[in-house]
């Protein structure tokens, strides 16, 4: 059942894909406590940095994104994964892959956040390594640039994107209003198909 309204072909989303200590899966509804936990935590800080820090922390809205995301699987337009502990299943970094935001066919959108005890080990590098070298190796010639805009003040974000082997391809002034009401300026990255 695929979307025909749809200007792209769609992609595979409904993906699991395991690295050294992570799986990588879309969303189910037995996700959404861990996430909305997550969410909560006084030093996840998603009001810095995301607009609408509701749809991750008020429990009808964490299932309805997950019920879109499932939608998005269908369409071949968009997806909600997480990159949980291979061993214990703990919920580690939230992935949102976007097709053609930007309106060019070949391109994929990313957004994430880290569960704030997963920062600072290295989950995320080795998660958005993954996603990012599955969509730009396994979805040739329909992927073509994988694409992820940062605040310019998040440092850590910027750092991994820049680890992650995305380049800086330009800066967006005053793009985006977090959950605080304060415009922020944001770094767009790229990684191109090699």
């Amino acid at each position: 059942m695929t979307n025909t309204a749809s200007p792209y072909p769609p992609l595979p989303f409904d993906i699991t894909l395991p690295t050294e200590r992570l799986i990588l899966r879309r969303l189910r509804e037995s996700d959404a406590g861990a996430i909305r936990t997550a969410a909560l935590l006084p030093e996840a800080e998603l009001n810095k940095w995301i607009f609408q820090t509701e749809i991750y922390t008020d429990p009808d809205a964490v299932l309805g994104i997950i019920a879109e995301s499932t939608l998005g699987i269908l369409q071949g337009s968009h997806v909600l994964l997480g990159a949980f502990d291979a061993e214990g299943g703990a919920f580690k970094v939230l992935f949102e892959v976007v097709r053609g935001k930007d309106g060019k066919a070949g391109n994929i959108d990313l957004g994430f956040w880290a569960h704030p005890n997963a920062r600072g080990q290295g989950f995320a590098r080795e998660a958005l390594t993954a996603l990012t070298d599955y969509l730009l190796t396994q979805h040739k010639p329909d992927v073509l640039r994988v694409g992820m805009d940062c605040a310019t003040e998040n440092a850590p974000a910027n750092a991994l994107a820049r680890s992650c082997g995305f380049v800086q391809e330009g800066k967006k002034p005053a793009a985006y209003v977090n959950g605080r009401g304060e415009q922020q300026d944001l770094n767009f990255y790229g990684r191109v198909r090699a």
